[in-house]
């Protein structure tokens, strides 16, 4: 019996967790598979605590082996102390690889916003643009949240609507959820909130007051507490 779970070098932590669940898992239902083959020790984890449960697997069995084809290892439950001693080095390697991507993506993260430009990727009514790593905001132009939202902070700065009232009108200009529904008051407390979208952002706790991304409302008092 064959299987195959590819990895891409692209791939973010959680599909790497996601895949790796589903190979142990797979392994635990099918007894008689004895050997796993992988590329290298850092493709198929990156943690001790994965390394951990790949023991326990090969503990199981003497029969049980991983190869790694690169590294010309392959590590089983009577592995000699060097080969086990290899396999450590490796996993510490790839650990520490893992330790300075992301150092690095906070370091690139905080120079971002440094430079004015919020980090994260996802703002209702913006979106992204240019290459990884040089990416800048711009409405979102292909669907009309941005005009909603913008309708949003009008409105409710007229001081004539709660939130519920407030979702309401919106609901009868046409703005509904996935679902068909008015947007729920918690959507709204949260996007009234947001500095974001009156050209200013906040980051790991530090308030920037001049975001380069163009703004849809003009700066006002905070929001911050919208009635119900």
């Amino acid at each position: 019996m064959f299987k195959a779970f590819s990895v891409p070098e692209s791939a973010k932590g959680e599909q790497k967790r996601r895949l790796f669940n589903d190979l142990l898992n797979y392994l635990d239902k099918h007894h008689d598979i004895k050997i796993v083959v992988c590329e290298k020790v850092d493709r198929i984890t990156r943690n001790f605590k994965d390394a951990v449960r790949l023991d326990d697997w090969l503990n199981k069995n003497e029969e049980r082996q991983i190869h790694f084809v690169k590294q010309n290892l392959i590590i089983h439950k009577n592995a000699k102390s060097n080969e086990k001693f290899m396999w450590d080095i490796y996993l510490a390697m790839a650990r520490q690889y893992t330790n300075n991507l992301s150092e690095e993506a906070k370091k690139g993260m905080l120079e971002k916003a440094e430079q004015g430009w919020y980090p994260r990727s996802r703002k209702r009514g913006y979106k992204t643009i240019g290459e990884m790593g040089r990416k800048t905001w711009i409405r979102d132009k292909s669907n009309s949240e941005a005009e909603y939202i913008k309708r949003a902070f009008d409105l409710y700065s007229t001081s004539n609507y709660t939130l519920c009232t407030l979702s309401l009108e919106l609901y009868k200009q046409a703005w509904t959820d996935e679902k068909g529904e008015p947007i729920h008051i918690g959507v709204l407390h949260q996007l009234l909130s947001d500095c974001f979208y009156c050209g200013e952002f906040v980051w790991k706790g530090k308030h920037y007051l001049n975001g380069k991304h163009k703004r849809l409302v003009l700066p006002r008092p905070r929001l911050a507490t919208p009635s119900i």
